[in-house]
């Protein structure tokens, strides 16, 4: 228990304090904010259009470096929790890293843009200003995540198929590491690993990744619905990628009985609830009453049926 407590204490810190990376990330995407937020920077957007576009583009990129970096952070803390299995462990990392993207790369990214170009209204009454920044604030940041769920499907699945990461790892291993014996020439080193050696496929940066599309599609789907048809074309490369990749480059591991799926399901339903009150808070923004009352029901069935699940199905 009191490694469980300490890794939700460090998560919920890492959390908090890598809002400010995701935020200034978040802030190159909208230039205006730039010019509001960073007078100097906005005002060499001025002199240069070009640079304006050039940080629009570099903010998915930037956001991709930083998910990287999140399960190497993760997974130590998810060892504080005294797992006595490594899918237990993965499947801990998975619901870590699941929850800290949705906060970071969805929500915070979301809001970022409306929240520095408005910084004044926030202070002077957060209540109106946040319903505003969500009403207006969500539907222009379609584009920045249609990009980034693009950068990340296109240039992914080409290191997925190329093997183009491990080869270099592995060149580095056989130029650094013992090489004495075949033993020592097949054995990883340092984390480097040569590449006849098995490799496992990263199941909860993989799923955490799927997490984060599931939730971009639910919310944009709606507001942009071109949304849909991007995330579509991610899941297809996606499944034709690790499908090929499962069956001829991964090694298969012990069965995990299971342990992702109901922190999977899980997500699903409470996305889904997030989806559905985002989308009545943006009606009621933009003067819908009516529709945005037609809606409640449909939170509530969503709640209800992931209870009946909750009831029925996790127990075993």
């Amino acid at each position: 228990q009191l490694g469980t407590t300490v890794s939700t204490i460090l998560t919920a810190i890492l959390c908090l304090f890598w809002t400010i990376p995701v935020g200034f990330v978040s802030g190159l995407s909208n230039v205006e904010s730039i010019k509001e937020g960073w007078p100097a920077l906005g005002d060499a957007v001025e002199d240069n259009p070009w640079l304006g576009d050039v940080l629009a583009q570099l903010a998915p990129i930037l956001l991709v470096v930083l998910i990287a970096l999140l399960p190497i952070i993760l997974v130590q803390f998810a060892k504080l929790e005294g797992h006595i299995s490594h899918a237990s462990l993965q499947a801990a990392l998975f619901g870590k890293l699941a929850i800290f993207q949705l906060i970071q790369i969805f929500f915070i990214q979301a809001l970022a843009g409306s929240v520095f170009g408005q910084l004044e209204k926030f202070i002077d009454s957060p209540g109106p200003a946040i319903l505003d920044a969500l009403g207006n604030s969500l539907p222009g940041q379609a584009s920045l995540f249609m990009i980034f769920v693009l950068f990340k499907t296109f240039i992914g699945m080409a290191l997925e198929i190329t093997r183009i990461v491990p080869a270099i790892l592995a060149f580095i291993r056989s130029k650094a590491g013992p090489k004495y014996t075949e033993k020592e020439r097949r054995s990883p080193w340092l984390g480097l690993k040569p590449l006849n050696c098995p490799f496992e496929m990263p199941q909860p940066a993989l799923l955490a990744h799927v997490i984060l599309v599931f939730m971009i599609t639910f919310v944009y789907g709606i507001l942009h619905p071109i949304t849909s048809l991007v995330t579509l074309f991610a899941f297809g490369l996606m499944s034709l990628t690790y499908r090929n990749n499962l069956i001829h480059v991964y090694h298969p591991t012990n069965d995990t009985g299971g342990q992702f799926w109901p922190i999977f399901a899980k997500l699903l339903i409470w996305m889904m609830i997030i989806a559905q009150l985002t989308m009545i808070a943006v009606m009621g923004i933009k003067e819908g009453p009516a529709q945005a009352t037609l809606l409640l029901p449909l939170v509530v069935v969503t709640w209800y049926y992931g209870n009946y699940l909750s009831q029925n199905h996790y127990k075993a």
